[in-house]
């Protein structure tokens, strides 16, 4: 397998949402129902969003020539909204320095993720651009939450490093079949649209 392919393997939805599902878990275990409510709100509306660009492209062909545009890069936009919120976590027992690593750390291998859409040709630049934003916009939410409890201590990190880990080895390579499901749905779910307004 080429580099671009195992990197863009880390981007996966089958990778980046069972990772988000343990950090809203441990973030709910610590009693930050606040914060876990802003994440999964913030997640599901991006996700939303990419899948309504989505859609729009597989069943009706919207998209944007002029900017060789047609869809927001799933995978950018959940590595950017999981990787630095995980970073941050892992480091956080480190201290605010410790958490800041993390989350940068997260956001350049989120950003290495989008190039490696673009290297192995099923994204334009733009497309992961716009992924990579929009994960932005959900990360920042959670870490600037995060940053108000800074000083208190993380809850047990060396247990949640460990699960992320084997998480992170038993759903690296496999490959969440949303995609094709789109691309076999909204044809037909444009059609029935039009057979109905």
């Amino acid at each position: 397998m080429r580099f671009w392919d195992r990197l863009t393997n880390l981007g996966d939805p089958f990778m980046t949402l069972p990772l988000a599902c343990l950090v809203l878990l441990w973030l709910g275990a610590s009693h930050r129902r606040r914060i876990v409510l802003v994440w999964a709100i913030f997640l599901a509306l991006a996700s939303l969003l990419v899948g309504v660009t989505k859609f729009a492209y597989a069943g009706w062909h919207i998209q944007i020539r002029q900017w060789h545009f047609t869809v927001v890069s799933g995978h950018t936009m959940l590595s950017t909204a999981v990787y630095p919120v995980l970073g941050c976590m892992t480091l956080r027992a480190l201290g605010r320095w410790g958490a800041a690593t993390g989350a940068a750390g997260g956001f350049l291998l989120a950003l290495a993720i989008g190039v490696s859409r673009v290297m192995i040709g099923v994204h334009s630049m733009p497309e992961v651009v716009a992924g990579w934003l929009l994960g932005s916009l959900v990360s920042g939410a959670v870490l600037a939450a995060l940053a108000r409890y800074a000083e208190e201590p993380p809850a047990a990190p060396a247990l949640f490093v460990s699960i992320s880990l084997v998480l992170a080895l038993v759903c690296y390579g496999h490959v969440a079949p949303i995609q094709t499901w789109i691309v076999e749905s909204a044809p037909a779910l444009s059609h029935l649209l039009s057979q109905t307004l």
